[in-house]
Formats: C-alpha cells, structure tokens, sequence
C-alpha cells in the first residue's frame, strides 16, 4: 500500500468520524486543534485506523496531524515482499 493510499484511507475515516469533508482536511489538519474533535473522537479514529489496517498503535495523540498519522501507519504496516 502506497503512503498517498494510507493518507486517503485515513482522510476518509477521519473524515466518517468527525463529519468533516474530506476536501477541508489537510495532511497538516490536526485532530483536535483544526478539526474540533469531540474527546472520544480522537480515540474512535485510532480504533478505525487500527481496524482498517490491522495494526495496533499505542496512541496518535488528540494534536497529531492526519500526515503525520499516516506516517505511523506506514512504519507499522508489514513490507510487501
């Protein structure tokens, strides 16, 4: 799976969860600071990304940004052979 590919997946849930479109969600969008995430938002997102991607990630933290959240995903999802 490319980075542009895990970037989009993660716009897209981000996008369900908060209910905000996917066109106003920049990789530099932070959860909680430009996005507005309720408390709960932040952690339904990780369990959505840890679902979607079958991994497990120990926190992405209510101020990271959706870039840097799919850069996490991509350190943690096994290299294709």
């Amino acid at each position: 799976m490319t980075p542009e590919t895990i970037y989009a997946t993660i716009v897209e849930i981000v996008s369900d969860i908060t209910g905000v479109a996917a066109d106003v969600i920049k990789p530099e969008s932070r959860f909680t600071n430009d996005l507005d995430c309720t408390d709960l938002e932040p952690v339904e997102i990780i369990l959505a990304i840890e679902e979607e991607f079958r991994i497990a990630i120990s926190e992405i933290g209510r101020s990271m940004c959706c870039f840097r959240a799919s850069q996490r995903v991509a350190l943690l999802m096994p290299r294709e052979l």
